[in-house]
């Protein structure tokens, strides 16, 4: 363990320290700072390992999930390896389901369909771009987004297109049927009602990307959040019933009990009430909140950036109980009584209502991925350097360390600490 000091030029002397291989972390934790900044996606930016960033689906007393490995798993309730498929390319988002089918798209831009209990494939559909996004299934027809600015429906018995939307920019994302309605959206700003043959009826344009994977649905409105930090509440026409502000841009909400909630990158969960768009908690939760929250157990599950799995009272934001893994977990889901994390650090974690870990599975990879910033984010960025003293400045030590992206920082070694890096955060020192 080594201790760092900084000197800004305030004359304030601030300590912290960090293990070595926590360098992995504060490379992440800078690449999500930079994209909360400049309001962009980090999504697209993700690279091969062992990660899990996608939704796990339960389904006939089976586990599915795709990760960065490459591999789309099958498990059984106990956390066991049932079958596994290896694309191309990335996947980082979960499946859609049928009655006999899996349905997932991959960075290789091929959607697959395969045997929901063999997983052998059944075929597959290749398109123009990559697939980064979890697919709908509804009524014999898979809809999904791509990378091509496209929204593609499928036969999902054969594979054959019906029809696609174009949007200008980025795909949409995953999208909500509600009656003959198809309501989605993503990176072009605008929230889209179509009807089933892809025709727009409607519709609404916010400041930035919209965070809809997928809208939410309650009493004959909609709900999502935007990356121009608002939390929006729209009538089936497409009308504005309210929006509520954050600091930050807000995710995908969740509606539970005539209550919305959702986590925001300003390290809030918040509830409000659904009718009038009321705050009526919002809890810290020291990190980057996942993109999609659930519930369960009159509690709310939220990953965060600092690493933990964060149980809050649905009623009041209180914290129940937290767990602690080895890195973000990006979304979660509820099936049961139990509660499904796929995690940065490449296991996928289940867990109780209670906090306590029932099993855990490693992908197949046990680096995990990185985030590759986006040109106008590493325009933005200037070099850090995290230095060990010496009497002779000139003179580099072997113990010397360099890293890029973080701002500008010099330090001084000293011998200890009782602080982590995950301090520095809240100081300002991850820009």
């Amino acid at each position: 363990m080594r201790q760092y000091i900084s000197d800004e030029g305030s004359g304030d002397k601030v300590s912290f320290s960090f293990q070595e291989d926590q360098f992995g972390d504060i490379e992440l934790l800078g690449a999500f700072m930079q994209m909360r900044d400049l309001r962009q996606n980090w999504w697209e930016g993700i690279g091969p390992g062992g990660t899990i960033t996608g939704r796990v689906i339960i389904s006939d007393g089976l586990v599915y999930f795709g990760a960065c490995d490459s591999v789309f798993y099958c498990l059984d309730m106990d956390g066991k390896l049932v079958w596994k498929f290896k694309a191309k390319g990335i996947l980082l988002e979960g499946p859609a389901i049928s009655d006999d089918a899996v349905f997932f798209g991959s960075s290789d831009h091929n959607f697959y369909a395969l045997d929901k209990k063999t997983g052998h494939e059944k075929w597959r559909f290749q398109a123009k771009g990559e697939i980064m996004d979890m697919p709908l299934y509804h009524d014999n027809r898979v809809y999904f987004g791509c990378m091509d600015n496209m929204m593609h429906c499928l036969d999902a018995t054969t594979g054959r297109e019906i029809w696609n939307f174009a949007t200008r920019d980025l795909p949409v994302s995953v999208p909500l049927i509600v009656g003959n309605r198809i309501y989605c959206g993503y990176g072009d700003r605008n929230f889209y009602c179509l009807d089933m043959d892809g025709k727009v009826i409607w519709k609404f344009s916010a400041q930035n990307t919209v965070a809809a994977w997928p809208a939410a649905y309650h009493k004959g409105r909609l709900f999502f959040g935007s990356w121009d930090c608002n939390l929006y509440c729209l009538d089936m026409d497409g009308r504005l019933v309210w929006k509520m502000p954050a600091a930050h841009p807000v995710m995908a909400p969740m509606i539970h009990d005539n209550k919305v909630y959702v986590g925001s990158w300003d390290n809030n969960v918040y509830c409000a009430d659904a009718d009038t768009g009321r705050m009526i908690w919002k809890t810290d939760i020291n990190g980057i909140a996942s993109g999609v929250v659930s519930v369960g157990d009159g509690k709310i599950f939220a990953g965060s950036s600092d690493n933990n799995i964060y149980a809050l009272d649905e009623k009041t934001g209180e914290v129940v109980w937290k767990y602690q893994t080895n890195g973000f977990v990006a979304q979660n889901n509820v099936a049961g009584k139990r509660l499904y994390c796929g995690c940065w650090d490449c296991n996928l974690y289940c867990l109780g209502f209670g906090g306590s870990l029932l099993w855990k599975f490693k992908t197949s990879l046990g680096t995990p991925s990185k985030i590759t910033p986006t040109e106008s984010a590493l325009a933005k960025t200037a070099e850090i350097i995290w230095q060990a003293d010496d009497d002779n400045k000139d003179k580099k030590r072997d113990d010397e360390i360099a890293i890029a992206d973080y701002g500008e920082f010099s330090g001084t070694y000293i011998d200890t600490t009782k602080t982590d890096y995950l301090g520095m955060k809240k100081k300002g020192y991850v820009k």
